[in-house]
Formats: C-alpha cells, sequence, structure tokens
C-alpha cells in the first residue's frame, strides 16, 4: 500500500507556500513612503513665482506713477491735464497689482512653505525647527512673522545646499538673509505713509513699491531655486 504523503504537500506546507508568495517584497515595502514624500506641486510653485512677478512688475509701474506724480505740480495747462491721467493710470494700475500680489502672493507662498518644510523633514528625518504647519501659518501671526518665515526659508537653503547642482554655494548668499527683512520693510513704508503730507506720502510710496519689486524678484529666485532642491532631495531619499 502507497503511502500518499510523502513527497506530497500537506495543509502546513500549502499555507507556507501561500504565504511566501503573499509576502511584500522590498519594492512593495518600500513604495508607501515614496508616495508619502513628494515634493511641492509645480504648479503651485509657478502660480507662486508668477503671482509674485506679476505683483513685482506692477509694483515698478507704481513706483514710476510714483516719481511722475512728484514732478508733475510744475506743470501747467493741457500738459498738466494730460501728465496727472497718465500718473493716476500709472498709480491705479500699478497699486492694485502690488496689492494682489501682496496678497495673493502671501498665501501662496505660505501654503508652499508648509509643504516644503514637510517634504523635507519626510525625506531627510531632520527638522528645520519649525512644524510643516506652523512654518505656513506664521507668515499671518503677529510678531512671530518677524522671524520664523526668515528662520525657515534660510535653513531650508542652507540645509539643501548639496542638492543644487547648477549652483553650488557653501555659504548662504547675503540676499537669502535679507528677502524677508525687505518684504517687512517693503509693507512698513507703505503703512507709514499714512498721516504724513502729501510729498512724504509719494516718497514712501516710491520706497515701498521699489522694495517690494526688489522683494518679489527674490521671492522668485528663493522658490524657484529651493523648488528643484526639493526635488532632488526626494529624488535621493
Amino acid at each position: 500500500m502507497t503511502d500518499d504523503t510523502d513527497g506530497g504537500i500537506g495543509p502546513v506546507d500549502l499555507v507556507s507556500t501561500r504565504g511566501d508568495l503573499d509576502a511584500p517584497g522590498p519594492a512593495s515595502l518600500s513604495s508607501p513612503q515614496s508616495r508619502r514624500t513628494s515634493p511641492p506641486p509645480t504648479l503651485l510653485a509657478y502660480a507662486l513665482m508668477g503671482v509674485m512677478g506679476f505683483g513685482g512688475l506692477s509694483a515698478l509701474v507704481a513706483a514710476m506713477g510714483g516719481i511722475l506724480d512728484v514732478g508733475t505740480g510744475a506743470l501747467d495747462g493741457d500738459a498738466g491735464d494730460a501728465m496727472l491721467l497718465i500718473v493716476g493710470g500709472l498709480l491705479m494700475v500699478g497699486g492694485l497689482g502690488q496689492m494682489l500680489g501682496v496678497m495673493l502672493g502671501l498665501l501662496l507662498l505660505a501654503i508652499w512653505t508648509g509643504l516644503a518644510v514637510s517634504t523635507y523633514q519626510k525625506a531627510t528625518a531632520d527638522s528645520v525647527g519649525h512644524s510643516a504647519i506652523f512654518a505656513g501659518l506664521s507668515y499671518f501671526i503677529c510678531f512671530v512673522n518677524f522671524v520664523v518665515p526668515h528662520q525657515v526659508m534660510t535653513r531650508l537653503w542652507e540645509r539643501t545646499t548639496e542638492y543644487d547642482i547648477e549652483n553650488p554655494m557653501e555659504a548662504t548668499p547675503a540676499w537669502v538673509k535679507l528677502w524677508w527683512p525687505l518684504w517687512l520693510a517693503a509693507n512698513l513704508l507703505g503703512r507709514a505713509a499714512t498721516g504724513v503730507s502729501e510729498t512724504e506720502i509719494g516718497v514712501l510710496d516710491v520706497a515701498s513699491s521699489a522694495t517690494f519689486a526688489l522683494t518679489a524678484a527674490m521671492t522668485v529666485f528663493l522658490v524657484k531655486s529651493l523648488q528643484s532642491r526639493l526635488e532632488a532631495v526626494v529624488e535621493a531619499a
């Protein structure tokens, strides 16, 4: 009589074999982590850079209108009236564009910063000193916004320097450290125009618009550089 169990696969062996087939391999174990870690959306970065670029150009238009406005008082007659129309148009268009750049740009910047911090901390298990949520909200918290946005962006720049292939820099450039103080200065100059004489208002408005235009250009380059660095960080993780 032949023993059917010799050389066969028993119930236990079937379960064991099935378990081996269903066991996750190294790729499936690592895929959830790769899905969780991704750079900030490229569309968001381009939207932010576009808004800041538009705001910066509008600020230049407003500054030009302010400069022309200072000298318009010396003109009389039709020339003076025509210049007033031109100056008024420049100030209105430039002022509205600058306001849009400041408000919408700040909102997009806060969202992008929070996502950037989250990406960096997940991909490197390192910290920039603040949580992703707090880094984003810090732009809108009084007094906190004097310090935290500057800290977060500077630390992101410093800790991702090795991932910048196009512009490798060991030391943090001065403009990165001046970016946020100039943004605050542009805002403070604009508010300082309230309650002073008409001539001083023109000078302060021109200074505010020119400073914001410079800051907008810095923001575009900062976001562009950090976006590419974070993409490299994710690829290397």
